[in-house]
């Protein structure tokens, strides 16, 4: 990040389909979570997605896709790897190495039974950019051995620079995590016991869900999102969306993975008193080790919104925060709203205005991509710059034909390199009923 200067010129270069429903190669971004999802090498591009095993195969299990890798050279894209043999959540999250090698963390399900699992096999695939249609090694996470973790709400987190890779998985009571360094050595690997609800009715461990994770060296920095069920018993027969909690962010973090334990979580943000939802957006670490975060809050369930709070109207709004030595120094609200258009189904929904990432670009300047929507409005995208002192700049629009309402970047928690490129991956509005898989590439010009 530097000090205010002229904001970048912004130029779409590129914006197309990566692969179309019906197609041989049909695929999808599956269940997005906050995972690293494309990754660049040389001015080409991979991506991570997947599809339906043929119904009936496996079609009770939640486990039901297939890893898929897409990747454009000058030619255009072309699926460059399918596992026919890998059962998945969702796609595998995507890594850049050093040395023209990219890593896949593949939570790998052996075998279903009655359309769930308690057992996977987690392991880093690792192919050569060179031929991407096979992995050149497959390595086998370690993990404590008390506690091998399952196969839900994974994070992962590679260093560009040093090709060191954070694994995270949930087990119980705990997000397990191993730590494997750039020589490709299984380093570190631990534990870090949830943060305890003890203002539940029932007090418990706060369950945390799909992790964004940032790796700098040998530092470590995790945002997480709680998912426990509903823990209030008046509010259970009410809800009328999720029937998990999830309404409140915690932050973790290590100076050294390979010395120090992560540090007890601290709670962010939180929308618990009003039966709200808080989504995380993105994480990045500057130079300094402040925690850049990005977070979308929903003020209330619409369904507990009626029945306790009806005299209140819906809001919703778009952080932005600055976590530093143990506390959040900075929050700064970018947008609110009210009622939107849900980027998933692509209809009017009563909570959903906005989707955010990060892009670091060179010489330390940081920018914030977001999607954002409002009832009787059109989608649209729009970039602004983050500054040292915590304020940031004016918005400008992005001149996409199609606005992505969910998307992935080419982001530095996937091993990328600052870019005054940003390469989008991601679908429009409606993705749930199977719209294109899209790309953009947008340059900034400074």
């Amino acid at each position: 990040m530097t000090d205010p200067k002229p904001l970048p010129n912004v130029r779409v270069v590129i914006e197309e389909a990566v692969s179309r429903p019906g197609a041989g190669d049909n695929s999808d971004l599956g269940h997005p979570m906050g995972e690293p999802m494309l990754v660049v090498h040389n001015g080409e591009v991979a991506v991570s997605l997947n599809n339906f095993h043929p119904r009936g195969e496996i079609s009770e299990a939640i486990h039901m896709t297939r890893q898929l890798l897409f990747q454009r050279t000058a030619s255009g894209w072309a699926l460059a790897f399918r596992a026919d043999d890998c059962r998945l959540l969702a796609p595998a999250p995507i890594g850049r190495l050093p040395k023209g090698h990219l890593a896949l963390f593949v939570n790998w399900v052996p075998q279903i039974v009655h359309g769930m699992t308690d057992s996977t096999v987690p392991q880093i695939w690792e192919f050569d950019w060179a031929d991407l249609s096979k992995p050149v090694r497959k390595d086998r996470a370690e993990w404590p051995p008390e506690k091998p973790p399952t196969w839900m709400y994974r994070g992962f987190a590679v260093d560009g620079q040093t090709g060191g890779c954070l694994l995270l998985l949930n087990r119980e009571e705990s997000q397990q995590w191993s730590y494997r360094d750039g020589d490709g050595r299984w380093a570190a690997r631990g534990v870090i016991p949830f943060p305890w609800g003890k203002e539940y009715d029932e007090p418990q461990p706060v369950r945390l869900c799909y992790p964004n994770a940032f790796l700098k060296g040998k530092a470590a920095y995790i945002l997480g999102q709680s998912d426990v069920l509903e823990p209030y018993h008046k509010w259970r027969e009410h809800v009328s969306g999720h029937t998990f909690d999830l309404r409140r962010l915690f932050v973790s973090w290590t100076p050294d993975l390979t010395a120090e334990p992560f540090r007890p979580w601290v709670e962010i943000a939180s929308r618990d008193a009003t039966g709200g939802i808080v989504y995380p957006h993105d994480v990045c670490v500057d130079g300094a080790g402040n925690m850049h975060l990005l977070w979308y809050e929903i003020a209330y369930d619409e369904g507990i919104r009626r029945s306790f709070f009806p005299d209140k109207e819906q809001e919703t709004e778009l952080h932005y925060g600055v976590f530093r030595d143990g506390a959040l120094v900075s929050n700064r609200t970018l947008i609110t709203g009210g009622r939107g258009l849900n980027p998933w189904s692509g209809k009017w929904y009563p909570n959903w205005t906005a989707f955010s990432r990060f892009h670091a670009a060179p010489n330390n300047r940081l920018f914030i991509l977001y999607w954002h929507c409002e009832v009787g409005g059109s989608p649209d995208m729009r970039l602004l710059e983050v500054y040292e002192n915590g304020q940031t700049s004016q918005c400008v629009p992005l001149a996409l034909e199609t606005p992505l309402g969910w998307f992935f970047t080419n982001s530095l928690r996937g091993g990328n390199r600052p870019s005054w490129d940003v390469h989008l991956m991601g679908q429009a509005p409606g993705f749930r009923e199977n719209t294109p898989v899209r790309y953009a590439l947008i340059r900034l010009e400074p």
